[in-house]
């Protein structure tokens, strides 16, 4: 009988980090499609918030697109493509099914709602290039493809062709849709964690964390001061862009890294981040709930809570996308938040030896017993 490994302990700050980055995605998101759109956002009371959330865009998709290269590293640079191929057939798959999804459940609940296409040519374009949250994933699909495609070229030689495609972004940003510009100028950081696995994880755990992460704040701050001096030219702009994000995505992982030294902070953010996919995902068909049910919109927007609106409204989306994604992992419902094993099979040379441990999920369990047999 074949053994399987036991599978690599998870890092508790980057489960952490990977948590903290998707619930400011989802803060961003609600203030961006319920609050903003409905002019509620008016008023002292919401500033702050509207403020808080556009002080953190160099930190939110660059630290998302950053821990997910990490996370992808060993997969991406194993001794085969086989491993980074499954992570672009997943993402492939994944942006398949839920585009389908949010239009067929877009088209079911009125009104006016982020995402659903509204004519057959914007569903076709949607398949090609998501105009939805599923850029995000569709770019990691697509990054990871092209890390696959130049797995024998030297690390440098990758970054410097992520780097030219930001700048090319920002060359040709009047030319380019707002999602693909985005794309376009993060992929850099997907591919900075899957090079720099090694030296992100020793810059974390060096010592003296705390004088660290206030020089890359202040590193931080100085390219925010700097930036009216570099936006000359798309190469220096990207340049100031990519330092500043780098050094503030380094300072808040220092920061976590530290917190969750102690265990409960550990484990309630932990969870979050290991959850990352179904909240992603989830969180943008939840959102429409508050829009389909006059109630609950009411509720959201009570005058008395207004401070809180935001608050409020981010963990409904998280808290519903788990409970909702529990729910669908005990049903057959389950396939569509990962690709099915038979579609994409583990072969032998991708198995190493050592202790056997138990399936995970029923799937597993199968692809396993498949291997037995074979």
């Amino acid at each position: 009988m074949e053994l399987i490994s036991q599978p690599r302990p998870r890092v508790k700050w980057i489960d952490a980090t990977r948590g903290i980055a998707v619930v400011a995605v989802v803060l961003m998101h609600y203030l961006s499609w319920l609050v903003d759109p409905s002019g509620l956002n008016e008023g002292r009371a919401l500033a702050g918030w509207s403020e808080f959330v556009a002080a953190m865009a160099p930190l939110r998709m660059p630290l998302l697109f950053l821990i997910s290269g990490i996370v992808a590293a060993s997969a991406l640079r194993a001794p085969t493509r086989r491993p980074g191929l499954r992570r672009v057939y997943s993402s492939l798959y994944l942006v398949l099914v839920w585009t389908v999804l949010y239009n067929i459940v877009g088209y079911l609940i009125p009104g006016d709602l982020p995402g659903p296409a509204t004519s057959l040519r914007e569903f076709v374009l949607q398949m090609l290039f998501p105009s939805t949250i599923l850029w995000f994933i569709y770019t990691l699909g697509a990054s990871a493809l092209l890390i696959v495609l130049l797995r024998r070229a030297p690390a440098w030689t990758v970054l410097t062709l992520f780097f030219a495609i930001g700048v090319a972004a920002r060359v040709f940003q009047d030319d380019l849709d707002n999602l693909a510009w985005r794309a376009m100028v993060c992929a850099f950081f997907f591919a900075l964690g899957v090079y720099g696995k090694e030296t992100l994880l020793e810059l974390v755990a060096r010592p003296w964390p705390w004088p660290r992460a206030v020089v890359y704040w202040l590193a931080f701050l100085g390219a925010g001061v700097t930036s009216a001096w570099t936006a000359f030219s798309p190469l220096t702009e990207h340049v100031n862009w990519v330092v500043s994000a780098a050094v503030l995505s380094l300072a808040v992982m220092l920061v976590i890294a530290q917190l969750c030294r102690i265990q409960w902070i550990a484990r309630a953010l932990g969870g979050l981040g290991q959850k990352t996919l179904p909240i992603f995902i989830l969180h943008l068909p939840i959102a429409w709930t508050i829009v389909a049910i006059p109630a609950l919109h009411e509720f959201f927007f009570l005058p008395l809570l207004r401070p809180i609106w935001p608050l409020m409204g981010t963990i409904y989306l998280v808290a519903s996308s788990l409970l909702a994604y529990w729910l669908m992992m005990k049903t057959p419902l389950r396939v569509l938040f990962a690709l099915p094993p038979r579609w994409f099979p583990i072969t032998a040379e991708e198995k190493p030896t050592g202790p056997t441990r138990a399936p995970a999920t029923r799937a597993e369990a199968r692809a396993q017993e498949r291997s037995r047999k074979h």
